[in-house]
């Protein structure tokens, strides 16, 4: 659908607001670019691959192999309209998603990262509860907030919110062990502030029914506690 109507529109800026309507979206989608572009990821011992599906499915490479570089070509500039919502936003929230393909991937579009630094707005980076094979297999949260602040070019980060240890079951994690993923390992608050000087909140965050996930009741409580300890900073000096 969201193609067609980029053929239809003329831009995919134009086809997320025709989508917005269609759906009935609350609040505004903005796409970060405009431009086309393939994304490309060098692998530890120097292999190279190309494509987000080969990236992000592990197709013909060797899933355990770190991403040490990521990068797109041709280079794109960002979508004005991204950048706006960017420099004039009070809180950036930064993922939960693929660490490379989700996050990453919009980091490295041309004037993004230099838009987050740059803004007033609290950063707050949302760290994945698992692991993904091939792009974060024996990753903890220290190594996901070390690859956002090297794509940041910048210690920008405000909050890292990451779940604390939960008791899984084991028939669970049976599952995702057959998949190599696994619960990330936690580090200590300290640990994690060798990468960054970002508040660390360790929470309650995880639903862990037939699948492990973010709770997005438990999530946006966090979130709130932060917007209201930090909300004051924002408010118009009195006349």
């Amino acid at each position: 659908l969201l193609t067609a109507l980029t053929e239809m529109r003329g831009s995919m800026s134009n086809a997320v607001k025709s989508i917005g309507n269609i759906l009935n979206i609350q609040g505004t989608v903005v796409p970060v670019t405009n431009s086309i572009n393939t994304l490309k990821a060098k692998l530890e011992g120097g292999d190279v691959v190309e494509g987000e599906s080969r990236i992000d499915l592990c197709r013909e490479r060797d899933e355990s192999a770190r991403i040490v570089k990521l990068w797109q070509e041709p280079k794109v500039s960002a979508n004005p309209d991204a950048l706006e919502a960017l420099y004039n936003s009070h809180y950036i929230l930064i993922g939960p998603g693929d660490l490379f393909t989700s996050i990453i991937s919009n980091l490295i579009v041309g004037g993004v990262a230099e838009a987050i630094c740059s803004s007033r707005a609290k950063k707050i980076y949302l760290c994945n509860i698992m692991t993904k094979p091939g792009e974060t297999t024996g990753f903890d949260v220290k190594d996901h907030v070390r690859e956002v602040v090297k794509y940041l070019k910048s210690d920008a980060l405000d909050y890292v919110v990451c779940a604390k240890s939960e008791d899984y079951s084991k028939e669970l994690l049976r599952k995702y062990k057959v998949q190599n993923q696994e619960p990330f390992q936690l580090n200590t608050k300290r640990e994690i502030n060798h990468e960054s000087k970002a508040v660390v909140i360790q929470a309650d965050l995880a639903n862990a029914k037939e699948l492990v996930r973010h709770d997005s009741l438990k999530l946006a409580g966090v979130i709130k506690k932060i917007i209201d300890q930090t909300r004051s900073e924002f408010k118009a000096p009195e006349t």
